[in-house]
């Protein structure tokens, strides 16, 4: 690597250095700032009121176009943890969409995820039994019919408030369709068409006492049972009283012993739905207010989108609901009422009105005398207002978010004119802010005025100019009164990053080719990026995993002992960022990374011999190597021009890392000795006497 002093100090420094003058870019001067800018609300919306309502209608949720199945190519572990999320009536209906997920489904490995799917919901344990967790999913949130199989839709479609397409009466058991919830019926009509019921038919089967429309049956003679259910248990009961006939025993003893088991069982199933029904109706109202919530979401990021695409933010919207600027007068341009009451206000503060005409012929027509009065009265009563329809208008026109306002009926109407609000915020919270800064800028500058006179000798204080005088002087007030000072602070803070990157991709790199281990991250960054740079183009700017870096990653690196940059005027090594202060301070170099070296191989290869005869860990930071040796001497051996080596003794830590002195440095020059400014350093040895 050629040195630096090779290619810049190609001849003495001259004995008189240039006047020192401020970059071009810190001499611009702006316009003066009126004391508070000018704001046109834009009127669009209102001419043109089409261009809001078509593109401002929000999308229905129903409306979700069908999409490819990419679900069965997936691992089964992946759709076990997937639908391990869902509801037990999603799971009913995800078991009925395929083969594959049926068979997923539907099996003894995916049991504990319906026993989890149902405590999640809050659906209890059945006391009576009898159903495995398939089955008591499709009771409880099942949208099947468990006769036909099939699901029924709501005839009123979309407007519908019901919560069941379906009946669902946990009493009996069921979840039935329109068509198959006929089959629920009194014990009369069921007798009469079946005649050969059992007589304890119904002393062994499920009812409810609620008819299809919800109503209550009163009398348990009129109570509904399940047709199927009561086909069952009649022939249940002359099963066991034929398997008492085939025991020798009393027909009726077969008939006893399975009632009395079937009215326990009975017992249970009324206590289950109890609580089943108490749950469902709990469900009901946390499901309905999370519909509600979501779609609010929804509706409430559809806005954002569309004020983000206008360059709003909520920010802008504060206040939305408590604000007077609205104004009828301006969105109409009807201000007769109130060009008469300024007039009239004109007139009370003393100026006659035969005054007024004859100023008005001496100096202007009627018709300049109008537009000039018109003026005034714009400026003071509508300068701040907002054009706006009569809905907000009125004493309060609505209340909450800007988001809110979308449910209010009268949404179209004054869309236009929110936005218009929000548009002013927007100017007014600009302007503000760059009124902040540029009051900040001025700060830093009395400061400096401070320092600048603190300095002064006494006798001179009496003709050091004044603050106000000070802040005034061109090279001064370009420095704090233009809006352009927060883009040249941005401009120097992203070039101290790209400096800080580059130094720190460049000892980084060379840690690593001396066997120094790196953070994961930072050794992914350079084994992934070969310069920190795109196409290796500082004006292209950082290359990605470049951008990605933090302080946190970088810091860790800079911080060891070994991370020695080494200046290119002097050959001083410090690390970063002393070696930036250094530059700066001490040789007025400004472009870090062009003068802050990695130091040659012999002297990298000495510090690591160094820190391992001393059993010192290879990151140990400057602090803690200073902690332990700072006072100590060291031995260092150099390598000559000829090849040589000689020995420097007792050289403290300080002289280890300096380069050579100015006096040095012009010596050389003078005696046109151009060459490098480092020392070959071998070996550096703690001295024996501090051992």
């Amino acid at each position: 690597m050629a040195e630096t002093s090779e290619a810049v100090f190609q001849q003495p420094v001259p004995p008189a250095a240039a006047a020192y003058k401020l970059a071009p870019l810190f001499q611009h001067k702006d316009p003066p700032v009126e004391k508070y800018a000018p704001y046109k609300p834009n009127l669009d919306w209102v001419k043109q009121p089409e261009l809001w309502l078509d593109d401002w209608e929000l999308y229905r949720a129903d409306d979700v176009q069908e999409g490819k199945d990419r679900l069965s190519s997936l691992p089964a572990e992946i759709l076990l943890m997937i639908i391990s999320h869902l509801t037990p009536g999603s799971l009913v209906a995800v078991s009925r969409t395929s083969r594959f997920l049926r068979s997923l489904t539907c099996t003894k490995r995916a049991e504990p995820v319906w026993t989890a799917a149902r405590q999640r919901r809050g659906w209890p344990d059945l006391e009576a039994g009898g159903l495995n967790e398939v089955e008591s999913a499709k009771l409880v949130e099942g949208e099947f019919c468990c006769l036909c199989g099939e699901a029924e839709r709501c005839e009123k479609g979309d407007d519908c408030d019901c919560s069941d397409s379906v009946r669902r009466d946990f009493r009996v058991r069921t979840v039935l369709c329109s068509d198959c919830a006929a089959n629920l019926k009194p014990s009369e009509s069921i007798s009469a068409e079946y005649w050969y019921l059992h007589p304890l038919t119904f002393e062994c089967c499920l009812s409810t006492h609620t008819n299809s429309d919800g109503s209550r049956i009163m009398r348990k003679e009129n109570h509904l049972y399940f047709v199927p259910q009561v086909l069952k248990q009649s022939a249940a009961l002359y099963d066991a009283e034929a398997d008492a006939a085939g025991q020798d025993k009393l027909l009726s003893f077969g008939s006893e012993v399975y009632t009395i088991k079937r009215r326990a069982f009975l017992d249970a199933v009324k206590l289950d739905a109890y609580f089943l029904k108490a749950n469902a109706v709990t469900l009901r109202c946390d499901d309905e207010e999370e519909e509600e919530r979501m779609k609010k979401l929804r509706v409430e990021k559809r806005l954002d989108d569309k004020f983000s695409s206008l360059g709003l933010g909520p920010a802008d919207f504060a206040d939305i609901g408590k604000t007077k600027s609205w104004c009828m007068a301006c969105i109409e341009e009807d201000y007769d009422a109130d060009m008469k009451r300024w007039e009239d206000e004109q007139r009370a503060k003393g100026i006659s009105e035969e005054e007024e005409e004859a100023e008005a012929w001496e100096e202007e027509d009627e018709n300049t005398r109008w537009e000039r009065t018109f003026a005034e009265m714009l400026a003071a009563w509508h300068g701040d207002c907002i054009p706006a329809p009569c809905h907000l208008t009125e004493t309060s026109p609505f209340e909450g978010d800007h988001r809110e306002l979308w449910f209010h009926e009268d949404w179209p109407h004054y869309r236009g004119a929110i936005i218009e609000y929000a548009r002013r915020n927007q100017h007014k919270a600009r302007w503000q802010a760059a009124q902040d800064a540029r009051r900040r800028r001025k700060e830093e500058m009395e400061t400096l005025f401070v320092g600048l006179r603190t300095s002064c000798r006494e006798e001179h204080l009496g003709f050091f100019v004044a603050l106000s005088t000070f802040l005034d002087f061109p090279e001064v007030k370009a420095l704090w009164f233009p809006d352009n000072g927060v883009g040249i602070l941005s401009r120097i803070a992203k070039s101290d990053r790209l400096a800080t990157i580059q130094l720190f991709d460049r000892i980084a790199r060379s840690l690593l080719n001396d066997g120094q281990r790196l953070g994961d991250f930072a050794s992914f960054v350079l084994d992934g990026e070969p310069s920190p740079f795109v196409d290796s183009d500082r004006s292209k700017g950082l290359a990605p995993y470049h951008s990605a870096l933090s302080d946190d990653d970088m810091n860790p690196v800079f911080d060891r002992l070994a991370s020695l940059f080494r200046c290119g005027v002097c050959s001083a090594k410090l690390t970063f960022p002393a070696i930036a202060i250094h530059l700066v301070d001490e040789h007025g170099l400004t472009n870090v990374a062009a003068y802050a070296h990695v130091p040659i191989p012999s002297f990298r290869k000495a510090i690591k011999k160094l820190l391992e005869r001393r059993l010192l860990p290879a990151d140990i930071s400057p602090a803690r190597f200073k902690a332990y040796h700072g006072g100590a001497h060291f031995h260092v051996t150099m390598r000559t021009k000829t090849g040589n080596l000689e020995m420097s003794l007792n050289e403290t830590w300080a002289q280890v890392l300096s380069g050579k002195s100015l006096a040095e440095r012009h010596a050389a020059w003078h005696k046109l000795d151009y060459t490098s400014t480092d020392r070959d350093i071998a070996k550096i040895e703690l001295s024996y006497a501090c051992v």
